[in-house]
C-alpha cells in the first residue's frame, strides 16, 4: 500500500557485534583522547553553553533504553564515511579529523538523520505518511491556528513529544516523502557515550580556512605530531 512505512534497511546483520562509523572532530578532541585513552562529552567545551532541549531528552532517554548509556551527553557519528566537500561549508575556520571508530553493538544507538531532524526541530515522529496526515488533520481540527503558536495545548504536547519514541523503531523509514522539511536525506546517526582511543581504525587530517570555498590536506606540525603518536602507539 502506498501509505504503508517502508521498513528500513538494518544497519548491521543481528548477528554482527560490531558497528562501524565515522566522525568529524576538532584536532583538539583527538589530541585529548591521545593523553586520555578515552572521553566522554566535555559540556564545558561546547561553543555554546545552553544545551537544547532535544539533546537533554535524547541523553535521557538512550539512559532508560539502553545500560551503556548513563545520561551524558552522546558523540555524534555517521554510519556511512561522511565526504568532506560536503561537511565543510558547515565548518569554522580550524583544523579538524575525521575518524573512523569500531563499537560493539550494545555501546551504540543508530537511528535516521531525518528522525532525529524532527525531534531537533520539536515535531511530531510519525512513522508513515498516513500517520503524519492524520495527525496534522486532528491537530487542525482541534487547534486551527497552531502552527502560529509558540507551543502547543499540553495534551497535543504530550502526545507529540511522546511520539519521539519510536526515533529507535527498526520500523522506521530511512528516508521520507511526506514532509518537505526533512525530506531528501537517507543518511543514518550513531551515537555512543564514551570514545576509546583503541576503537580508532582511520583518521584523515584536513585543514578549513577562512575562505569559504578553500579546503586543504595540509598537516600543521600539530597534526604530524598527533598522528605520528597515534601510530606509534598502534
Amino acid at each position: 500500500a502506498r501509505n504503508a512505512p517502508k521498513p528500513a534497511t538494518p544497519a548491521i546483520s543481528c548477528s554482527a557485534l560490531v558497528v562501524r562509523a565515522w566522525t568529524i572532530q576538532p584536532l583538539s578532541v583527538f589530541t585529548n583522547l591521545l593523553e586520555k585513552d578515552s572521553l566522554f562529552v566535555e559540556t564545558s567545551r561546547r561553543s555554546t553553553p545552553e544545551i537544547p532541549a532535544s539533546y537533554k531528552w535524547l541523553a535521557r532517554i538512550l539512559m532508560h533504553k539502553n545500560s551503556s548509556f548513563s545520561g551524558k551527553l552522546p558523540w555524534w557519528f555517521y554510519l556511512s564515511k561522511p565526504d568532506l566537500r560536503k561537511i565543510k561549508p558547515g565548518l569554522a575556520p580550524g583544523h579538524y579529523v575525521r575518524l573512523q571508530m569500531e563499537f560493539d553493538q550494545s555501546e551504540v544507538a543508530i537511528f535516521p538523520l531525518w528522525a532525529w531532524n524532527v525531534v531537533f526541530e520539536g515535531g511530531f515522529l510519525a512513522q508513515s505518511r498516513l500517520e503524519f496526515e492524520d495527525w496534522e488533520k486532528r491537530l487542525t481540527s482541534c487547534v486551527p491556528q497552531w502552527q502560529e503558536l509558540q507551543g502547543l495545548p499540553e495534551a497535543w504536547e504530550t502526545e507529540k513529544v511522546a511520539s519521539w519514541d519510536c526515533l529507535f523503531s527498526a520500523e522506521l523509514p530511512l528516508s521520507v516523502d511526506w514532509d518537505d522539511l526533512f525530506s531528501g536525506t537517507s543518511s543514518q546517526i550513531v551515537v555512543t557515550e564514551k570514545l576509546r582511543l583503541t576503537q580508532i581504525r582511520t583518521t584523515d587530517f584536513f585543514h578549513v580556512h577562512h575562505s569559504p570555498t578553500s579546503l586543504t590536506f595540509r598537516y600543521s606540525e600539530a597534526v604530524r605530531l598527533a598522528k605520528f603518536e597515534f601510530s606509534r602507539g598502534h
